[in-house]
């Protein structure tokens, strides 16, 4: 089944940044699924809650031809729809959308705001966007960028509600972690009776979003800072994206060459090339936005039910973009090391 974009994901702030990138076609501020300001709050309450399980009995034939219940396991099932994202025992308790936007409530004073909110994956992962209404601009590196916190949960078990500093470029709506490798850029809350999440308010939250212009600025002055010649370029894609079989040492052949070297082409032509990347060719930076750009906007999409901009969502959520960047950043250390 086709997943309708524009019934699950809500951008305030349209006036500001432009249509969500998913709505080419209708650009219109319709107040419904775009609007000019900040998302409202009972329009986000809506549309997670729209998401809301009931831990539903679970039964099964015995012997006898009669349905007994499964003790101490339960289904979590949409409410609106009936699908059953997961069976999980009695200790599991799932978050509902009430229970999300209480959470953050607190925080939306002055200057936070709803920038985002979402339902992904048929339900199974919802998120809320809180950002600051103005873009950072640093123009020493011409870098346009909004820092927001990224409030996400599942009701599938993939994540644990998960509140996580983080940074969209505005050159190409990547996805970036404020501080890569740094711990404190998430906290997570267990699907348990005593979890709970330590953020208490507006001014919290705002420190957190103003730490998260400051860590990120830190971390692109470091990368763009660092220099990438262009032999340590290529001996990069030869680590990253080899032409060469791990296990034979020999030239790769068919499908897998075809793919490497095309892959190898699209990185090049980010480097040397597009304005989302070529302004930092030779250095780290680029290294990192050449790798980050290729994935979120033009590698094939596997395993979503939706499209990219799905896939993208659900990759910054549950982590895989920061795991990308930092396996990124680890390969290009190894070869400026041996350089």
């Amino acid at each position: 089944m086709t997943f309708d974009r524009s019934q699950h994901v809500i951008v305030g702030n349209v006036d500001k940044l432009g249509p969500a990138w998913w709505g080419v076609g209708d650009m219109r501020i319709d107040g419904v699924h775009h609007f000019a300001g900040p998302v409202p709050m009972p329009v986000a309450r809506d549309l997670l809650n729209s998401a809301n399980v009931s831990a539903e009995k679970i039964y099964t034939l015995n012997a006898n031809g009669e349905y007994v219940e499964i003790p101490n396991m339960r289904a979590m099932q949409r409410i609106t729809t009936g699908r059953v994202h997961k069976v999980f025992s009695d200790g599991y308790t799932p978050t509902a959308g009430d229970t999300l936007i209480d959470t953050v409530e607190p925080w939306l004073q002055g200057e936070v705001q709803v920038g985002s909110v979402g339902t992904l994956r048929h339900g199974a992962l919802s998120f809320i966007q809180l950002e600051v209404a103005e873009s950072i601009s640093v123009e020493k590196f011409g870098e346009t960028f909004r820092p927001y916190l990224l409030c996400a949960d599942s009701k599938d078990g993939s994540i644990a509600e998960t509140y996580k500093r983080c940074v969209t470029r505005a050159v190409c709506y990547n996805t970036v972690s404020a501080a890569l490798g740094e711990s404190g850029g998430v906290v997570r809350r267990k699907h348990t009776k005593n979890g709970r999440i330590d953020i208490r308010d507006a001014v919290q939250a705002l420190g957190l979003i103003e730490a998260t212009i400051d860590d990120y600025i830190a971390e692109m002055t470091m990368l763009i800072e660092t220099t990438v010649t262009d032999r340590q370029w290529f001996a990069f894609l030869d680590a990253n994206t080899p032409l060469l079989d791990a296990k034979t040492g020999e030239l790769k052949t068919g499908k897998s060459l075809t793919l490497a070297e095309k892959e190898r082409d699209a990185l090049s032509t980010l480097w040397t090339r597009d304005m989302r990347v070529a302004p930092w060719k030779n250095t780290a930076w680029g290294v990192v936005q050449a790798v980050n750009t290729h994935t979120t906007h033009d590698a094939t999409v596997r395993g979503v039910n939706g499209d990219r901009s799905e896939r993208n969502r659900i990759r910054n959520i549950t982590g895989q973009t920061e795991a990308m960047d930092l396996s990124t950043l680890d390969t290009l250390r190894k070869v400026l090391a041996a350089a």
